[in-house]
């Protein structure tokens, strides 16, 4: 494929189901009509202008990783190293990629460049094995072609791939971008427990790593944690534990129609004023299976006078759902304990309340990475 222009490759494209159920889910069979297409734009205009002008609407690229940036207090636009005591500090690590992916890309997000996905290393007080937090930011630049400068791997293309079954080239990037973390800190290697946390596309990425045997033959996956992220047509490895998060009223969830409840009552979830009721599944979990499934209520803000894309805007937004799984501890006992069995395996620590408790080796120690990620 050497000289060919990106957008007449091949496009993965996914019709099959599951070994559960062999028929095509819908959300899969209509993510791959949309690339096939948007691949055919990209061989009409190609063709139509001698191949001068490579229109590039649904190719998705080669993965591409540069060398981890060590997160330093001094380094302008990266965010600083935080410390995990709770299921929202590693909500918050999500956060903490988002905005380094604004402030060390220094692009607008519609001319964004390159991506970055944080790494955290975790040593546990007085020594021990290290654990790794991979936190994945979800989608950033949507616009799918090179001319705007777009070479993110996260972007709508990105979200088509993986809705449609595929591997797209950010799980890809992901998959490098934790092998580059890997080689750069001597602490770190194959065997070390790894957590998965993303949001939106995110959380697409970190269950489709959790899908795949050849990744998880290579990568010890323990956890996976998802805000806001249609994940259901993904058959994670069963040994690995996954918290899944969404909103009642956030509709990115309700893309793979395995959650949807619709009923013919009006209800605030979505569409405010509505004559019908939208939202994700119960919540709970089988005792013999390991993937909690939880509801948060909608994040409290202001209805009046906004329009409904603020309104979703809110529902899915990263920040919001560090501080809703924060609140629904106390009412969801799945969620203490997934948090209690995080402190248990090292991902976690309680905030100490000794004055001294560093200096004594009794506070665990972080060192983070966020590593370059894009496509050519």
């Amino acid at each position: 494929m050497a000289g060919c222009p990106r957008s007449l490759r091949p496009v993965p494209v996914a019709f099959a189901g599951t070994a559960d159920d062999p028929r095509p889910q819908l959300t899969r069979v209509g993510a791959a009509y949309l690339q096939a297409l948007g691949a055919g734009i990209d061989a009409w205009g190609t063709t139509l202008t001698y191949g001068i002008w490579d229109v590039d609407l649904a190719g998705d690229g080669d993965p591409v990783v540069g060398a981890p940036i060590k997160a330093d207090e001094t380094v302008d636009g990266q965010e600083p190293v935080r410390a995990l005591n709770s299921l929202r500090d590693v909500l918050r690590t999500v956060t903490d990629s988002y905005n380094t992916n604004d402030g060390l890309g220094k692009v607008a997000w519609y001319d964004r460049t390159e991506g970055y996905v944080r790494v955290t290393k975790v040593v546990p007080p007085n020594g021990g094995e290290p654990r790794m937090v991979v936190s994945i930011p979800g989608t950033q630049p949507w616009f799918p072609w090179d001319d705007l400068g777009n070479n993110h791997p996260a972007d709508f293309i990105g979200d088509l791939v993986g809705a449609a079954g595929g591997r797209s080239t950010y799980s890809a990037t992901v998959a490098l971008a934790i092998d580059e973390a890997i080689a750069t800190d001597p602490d770190l290697d194959s065997g070390t427990p790894i957590l998965l946390a993303g949001h939106s596309l995110g959380g697409i990425t970190a269950a489709d790593l959790a899908s795949d045997p050849e990744f998880l033959a290579d990568h010890n996956i323990t956890d996976v944690i998802t805000a806001g992220s249609p994940i259901d047509n993904d058959r994670i490895d069963s040994r690995i534990h996954v918290l899944e998060v969404a909103h009642a009223g956030d509709a990115v969830p309700l893309l793979d129609f395995a959650d949807l409840r619709v009923t013919l009552q009006p209800g605030p979830d979505i569409i405010p004023g509505m004559p019908f009721h939208v939202e994700f599944s119960s919540s709970g979990h089988a005792p013999e299976d390991l993937h909690t499934k939880i509801t948060l209520p909608n994040p409290e803000s202001e209805v009046e006078g906004r329009e409904v894309f603020e309104i979703l805007a809110d529902n899915h937004d990263h920040f919001k759902y560090g501080n809703s799984v924060s609140a629904a501890l106390s009412s969801h006992p799945e969620l203490a304990e997934f948090e209690e069995r995080l402190l248990r395996e090292g991902y976690l620590n309680p905030l100490s309340e000794d004055p001294d408790a560093e200096t004594k080796g009794s506070q665990p120690s972080y060192e983070v990475y966020d590593v370059p990620v894009g496509r050519r």
